[in-house]
């Protein structure tokens, strides 16, 4: 019986302190970091309508994934030089949609050729149409990202990639 117990009672131990490890892994205590010094930087988001009211959308997309930081790096306090702030977002689009978001922008300003690094968050179809090129770039057509400013992102650019109905937008705010 007391053997049983002591085996129930190191399972239990185990079991709690795995559950605490996937808790720091995931971000879920609640102990400050002191490294981090912008707690938005490093925070992935994939919610359509939260990410409506940062920016103007035409058309509304199949799936997007964006994050918001610091547009300048900070000075030696910490802080931003300035208060401006970027975002970088993914969003695929259907056929048709994709296909009217390049009729506008074209009516704005033609296209430029453009080659973009990606970021360990880009959908994983992305990342792996990146590395058959074996540079990990993505090419694309880049577009005038007026038709998604919306104060405070007032400039930018939206690049479609190559093959595909992605895009990838970069907006910053002045």
């Amino acid at each position: 019986m007391l053997k049983t117990g002591l085996i129930l009672a190191f399972l239990f131990s185990i079991q709690l302190l795995i559950s605490c490890t996937q808790a720091d892994k995931h971000g879920n205590n609640d102990a400050p970091n002191p490294d981090i010094k912008d707690s938005t930087a490093n925070i992935i988001k994939d919610n359509v309508e939260e990410f409506g009211t940062l920016v103007r959308l035409p058309y509304e997309p199949e799936e997007v994934t964006w994050k918001e930081t610091a547009a300048n790096p900070p000075n030696s306090e910490g802080a931003a030089s300035h208060n401006s702030k970027k975002l970088t977002a993914v969003l695929r689009f259907s056929k048709e949609n994709a296909k009217k978001i390049i009729a506008q922008a074209e009516k704005i300003q033609s296209s430029e050729a453009a080659s973009l690094g990606t970021e360990p968050w880009f959908p994983a179809e992305l990342i792996a149409q990146s590395q058959l090129n074996g540079d990990d770039i993505l090419k694309g057509a880049s577009y005038s990202a007026a038709d998604f400013y919306l104060p405070p992102y007032t400039d930018g650019r939206v690049t479609r990639i190559e093959n595909t109905d992605f895009f990838v937008l970069k907006l910053v705010s002045r």
